[in-house]
C-alpha cells in the first residue's frame, strides 16, 4: 500500500492548480475528430502558462450501459439510450500558478463553448455532465433534465429540510445552481 501511494503521488504530484471540466454529446465520429483538431487549434492561448498541463479525455456511455441505468424505474441523470451512445468529453488541466487561474478558465470555458455550438449545430447536444468531474462553473443538476433536477429537489426537501447539504456541507455540486458563476477577467485586471 504504501509503494501505491508512493506511485501515486509520483504520477500525480502535489502543490499543481488543477480543473476538471465536463461536457457530453451523442457519440458521432466527424465530432470527436473535430474535437481533437479544434482542441490543438486552441491549446497556443494558454502556451505561457507555466507548467501547464491541460487533457482531452473521452468517455462512453455505450446504448447497453445507458439500457442498464434505465433497468429499475428510469434514468435519473436524464440519458436515454434510444438516442444512441453518449460521448463524455473532459478537460483535465494543471498549472503552477494561481495568477494563471483567470488565464486556464478562460481557455477551457472558450474551447467548451465553441465545441458545444458545434454540437448544437450537428444536432448531438447533450447537457449531460458527469457529476464526478463537474467544474466549480458547472451546474450539474441542470443537466439531469427539469423533471429529474425536480425530484432530487423534492427528495431533498424531504431528508434535508434545513438544507444541511445545500448551504453547510462544503464543496459544490448543489441542487438548483452552479457554485460559481465564471466571469472572466478582462486582461490586466487584478482581483
Amino acid at each position: 500500500m504504501v509503494q501505491y501511494c508512493k506511485d501515486i503521488e509520483a504520477s500525480n504530484q502535489i502543490g499543481y492548480r488543477e480543473v476538471y471540466w465536463p461536457i457530453a454529446t451523442q457519440l458521432n465520429e466527424e465530432f470527436a475528430l473535430w474535437t481533437v483538431e479544434e482542441f490543438f487549434t486552441a491549446l497556443p492561448q494558454v502556451a505561457n502558462v507555466t507548467g501547464i498541463l491541460p487533457v482531452l479525455i473521452y468517455h462512453a456511455l455505450t446504448e447497453p450501459i445507458l439500457e442498464k441505468m434505465s433497468k429499475f424505474g428510469g434514468n435519473a441523470l436524464g440519458l436515454d439510450s434510444s438516442k444512441g451512445p453518449v460521448h463524455l468529453l473532459q478537460i483535465a488541466c494543471w498549472w503552477d500558478d494561481e495568477a494563471d487561474d483567470d488565464t486556464v478558465y478562460r481557455f477551457i470555458n472558450s474551447y467548451w463553448k465553441t465545441v458545444l455550438e458545434k454540437a448544437q449545430t450537428m444536432g448531438i447536444s447533450n447537457g449531460f455532465i458527469y457529476m464526478n468531474y463537474g467544474s466549480k462553473f458547472q451546474d450539474v443538476i441542470a443537466g439531469y433534465g427539469d423533471a429529474n433536477a425536480a425530484r432530487l429537489r423534492h427528495i431533498a426537501s424531504k431528508y434535508d429540510p434545513k438544507e444541511i447539504y445545500q448551504g453547510l456541507q462544503p464543496g459544490y455540486l448543489k441542487l438548483g445552481h452552479a457554485p460559481k458563476s465564471f466571469v472572466p477577467r478582462s486582461s490586466g485586471e487584478t482581483e
